[in-house]
């Protein structure tokens, strides 16, 4: 693409504009002969977390940027993967915006030269970051950070607690992929683990153990007579430990560290039998979400919001369009992390969800976006792409 002319035509689309921080009208056309094509690897087409992302895709940074997105099936493998790397690259993709990943190193290598990969929202080990972090084709991660998915277990934890420490309840804390390798969901489930023996309850075998369980088990007993039942395994995956573990106790606190949606009538069945439970959820901003807070079946959130991709987006533009610079420091591919939001009640969940989809006052103003993008912004630089996420976390 002719800088030249990206920026004449830049210049059309920001006097096409609405005044200040708000959506355009109409397309833009950093480059009118041709659509930059991305793909994105997701690992349920059909989650709720991820429709909500790809709407902000395609209402916020699709048209108005001039961008058409390839979508992935659900992933369950590396060969599935890999697969929609060879797929995505015969629909003349550029790059990938991946949402998750079996083999981080495996995949990388497997782009080649020819397709920009970068990873959102998933917090990888720092062992295999550091593998990939050199690779041209790796832009880097944005995600929530190894520090923050334990936070956010301690944060759902403390608000089931409520002012009062009890080891008297009984809790039921679903782990998801902590032990499948998943990284962030081992991280949420220690968070929570860790508040339930400061609150006085004692665990059954060692937490190692515990981030390693195979089948649902008793993980902690209370100095007041409660107890802690966790459930490992992926929803609508490990269907058969999850029905396990909803006849195990009848809980007073329900805690997962991952989106519940595919069994979401056998917990809302479990929440009737049960009444007087309260639910903490690790998940999203999602349309889906709202319903459960209307519905009362759900008391807190810490989730992911549909305009965290705008940076990770950015990122892959300017690579796209060969501004490598402001995209990596010294080559180095960029890890970035982002901070979730958290709700404690109906009305601070609906603020913030308006918040995350709205087209025309969004998280991100759409100016923000096109000046940290070279083809718009000759002035543009990795500062203006990192502020772009350090700006709304000091905000938070």
């Amino acid at each position: 693409m002719k800088r030249g002319l990206a920026l004449v035509l830049a210049v059309l689309f920001v006097l096409l504009a609405f005044t200040g921080c708000g959506h355009t009208e109409s397309a833009s056309e950093a480059d009118s002969y041709e659509t930059v094509k991305i793909g994105v690897l997701t690992y349920n087409a059909t989650d709720s977390e991820v429709l909500m992302f790809r709407s902000y895709l395609e209402n916020n940074l699709g048209d108005a940027f001039g961008v058409e997105y390839f979508y992935s099936n659900a992933i369950t493998s590396l060969e599935d993967e890999m697969e929609f790397i060879d797929r995505a690259r015969e629909a003349g993709c550029k790059g990938i915006i991946s949402f998750m990943t079996h083999d981080l190193e495996a995949i990388v290598d497997y782009c080649g030269e020819d397709m920009f990969y970068a990873l959102q929202n998933m917090t990888p080990t720092e062992e295999a970051f550091e593998a990939v972090k050199d690779k041209p084709q790796f832009l880097g991660v944005v995600s929530p950070g190894n520090e923050a998915e334990n936070e956010a277990g301690v944060s759902i934890a403390a608000a089931l607690l409520g002012d009062r420490v009890n080891s008297s309840l009984k809790w039921l804390v679903f782990t998801g992929g902590a032990s499948y390798g998943n990284n962030m969901h081992s991280r949420r489930t220690q968070g929570i683990l860790e508040v339930l023996t400061m609150a006085g309850y004692e665990l059954t075998v060692s937490m190692d153990e515990l981030l390693t369980a195979q089948e649902p088990m008793l993980a902690a007993e209370g100095r007041e007579g409660g107890q802690v039942y966790i459930c490992p395994g992926y929803p609508g995956v490990h269907t058969e430990n999850i029905e396990k573990a909803l006849t195990m106790c009848s809980a007073d606190r329900v805690a997962s560290c991952c989106t519940m949606e595919a069994h979401q009538k056998e917990l809302h069945d479990y929440l009737k039998a049960n009444p007087g439970q309260k639910v903490g959820l690790i998940d999203c901003f999602s349309e889906n979400m709202s319903t459960g807070f209307a519905n009362g079946e759900v008391d807190c959130l810490v989730g992911k919001y549909a305009a965290m991709v705008a940076p990770t987006f950015v990122a892959m533009m300017n690579a796209i369009y060969g501004d490598m610079a402001l995209v990596k420091e010294n080559g180095e591919a960029y890890w970035l992390t982002q901070d979730m939001w958290y709700a404690g009640d109906k009305d601070t969940f609906m603020e913030l969800y308006a918040e995350s989809v709205n087209v025309y006052d969004n998280t991100y103003c759409s100016d923000e976006l096109m000046a940290a993008i070279g083809a718009y912004n000759s002035s543009a630089s990795h500062a203006d792409f990192v502020n772009l996420i350090e700006d709304r976390n000091l905000a938070r």
